[in-house]
């Protein structure tokens, strides 16, 4: 439990830069207009069995995890709630079904940018299905490691 709450903390920061832009480099310009203030929220929603994390900005929507397979209307409930039309992202920690057993759902119902997950492979039903779709859709797909 210590390490997960420490993975999403640290994936939390990263996330908030990620949106937050960066400030690089010192500007000579002055501006007339206050910044503005971007609200970032994170909701853990309630797919019964597995995990699935939304993060969302005005213009961003995250998702970590789909839950499982037979939670996929509870996942589709929760996103409908949280007004989500499209996932810029959506990120699998690792490839059991109780984490991206919605995956196939999501890919039929929502545009999704980007999937980015652990990078191993597995020969479950599930997992191979939902490469086949992410194919078939031509939705991109970045396995990431350390370094």
């Amino acid at each position: 439990m210590k390490h997960r709450m420490a993975f999403l903390v640290s994936l939390l920061f990263l996330l908030s830069a990620l949106f937050g832009g960066c400030a690089g480099g010192a500007s000579h310009e002055t501006s007339t207009t206050a910044p503005v203030q971007q609200a970032l929220t994170v909701k853990m929603l309630d797919v019964g069995q597995g995990d699935a994390i939304l993060i969302q900005t005005a213009e961003q929507n995250v998702l970590i995890d789909t839950g499982d397979l037979d939670e996929r209307d509870k996942l589709r409930a929760e996103l409908d709630k949280a007004g989500v039309k499209k996932l810029d992202a959506v990120i699998l920690t690792h490839p059991h079904a109780d984490h991206i057993g919605g995956m196939e759902m999501l890919i039929d119902k929502y545009p999704i940018g980007m999937v980015y997950d652990n990078g191993m492979p597995s020969t479950s039903r599930v997992y191979i299905g939902y490469m086949k779709q992410l194919k078939a859709k031509g939705i991109a797909r970045k396995g990431l490691c350390t370094g």
